[in-house]
């Protein structure tokens, strides 16, 4: 699989139907860090 970056377009993350991050609200693509911190957070709210 290749990416190939681009203007526009919608990149969004979603878990167990959470929208946790939204490049169309945001404007700008999202740092891998921030994705995957994000990400665990919703994990550990669901682990409780």
């Amino acid at each position: 699989m290749l990416l190939i970056p681009a203007a526009g377009g919608c990149f969004e993350l979603s878990v167990d139907d959470e929208l946790i991050y939204s490049k169309l609200q945001t404007g700008k693509f999202p740092d891998e860090d921030a994705l995957i911190r994000a990400i665990e957070q919703r994990r550990a709210r669901g682990l409780n």
